[in-house]
């Protein structure tokens, strides 16, 4: 994932958390609605709630990554193993790091 497709997906989370705060805040709902277009519109990345959400996507990210890369290799039906065991060690090999982190 690159870091313009990191920085779009924060701006969308962060700008439905406003959206969700407009409905919850009647009140500051014009307020919360201005934000979430500001955001979408990239003029918002200085917002705590999009560095919030950019972090985390950059923390799931190496993750998220490996997982994508095996279920390539499980998919790729023209590639072949050496034997059932390696894909099996691949999995258990992703999985248990995800244990430890």
């Amino acid at each position: 994932m690159t870091d313009e497709e990191k920085m779009k997906l924060a701006r969308e989370y962060a700008a439905k958390t406003f959206d969700a705060r407009s409905r919850k805040f009647p009140n500051s709902a014009t307020m919360e609605r201005y934000h979430a277009k500001v955001i979408r519109q990239g003029e918002g990345d200085d917002y705590d709630a999009v560095q919030s959400a950019l972090a985390a996507i950059n923390a799931l990210a190496p993750r998220l990554e490996e997982a994508e890369k095996l279920l390539r290799c499980c998919a790729d039906k023209g590639h072949s193993y050496e034997s059932e065991g390696m894909l099996h060690d691949m999995v258990h090999a992703f999985l248990k790091q995800g244990e430890a982190s």
